[in-house]
């Protein structure tokens, strides 16, 4: 589950339309409305400290100065995500992949798109030269079958 624009969630895990499909309300329809209601990016992580947090990685819309802001000399209003709020621990991985979880996330924002839009394409490029796909086959594990052209 994920959140709505509205504060609710939004059911990421439905099984409507599979990733292959092309037709309306198609899985990659889905990817974009989502991204489209998202908070606009570019998204990039910051490393900022506080009284508070201790340390904190975060999302935000802004760009990190390299200086570690305490708050309130940084604005909550321009973090998406926290992926490690240390003091008190309210965010946090066993892992320690702060830095690795943030960075996925910022890249997420510009990448997912641009994934979607080359699906797209390479769907419209197989369909031009009658390769066909299975449609209910999701994209990660599509066999193509090609009709052999006997001479």
């Amino acid at each position: 589950m994920g959140a709505s624009p509205g504060g609710g969630t939004v059911d990421t895990q439905k099984e409507e339309a599979p990733l292959g499909g092309d037709g309306p309300g198609s899985e990659l329809d889905e990817i974009e409305e989502l991204r489209s209601v998202a908070t606009p990016g570019p998204w990039f992580v910051r490393i900022l400290d506080d009284t508070h947090a201790m340390n904190l990685i975060a999302v935000s819309t802004v760009e990190d100065t390299g200086r570690g802001e305490k708050w309130p000399g940084f604005d909550h209003g321009e973090l998406i995500a926290a992926t490690l709020v240390q003091e008190p621990r309210h965010v946090d991985r066993a892992d320690g992949r702060w830095d690795e979880n943030a960075a996925f996330i910022a890249m997420a924002r510009e990448a997912v798109p641009q994934l979607v839009k080359e699906v797209k394409r390479l769907r419209q490029l197989l369909a031009a030269t009658g390769v066909n796909m299975a449609p209910e086959e999701p994209v990660c594990a599509v066999e193509v079958s090609r009709k052999e052209k006997r001479g």
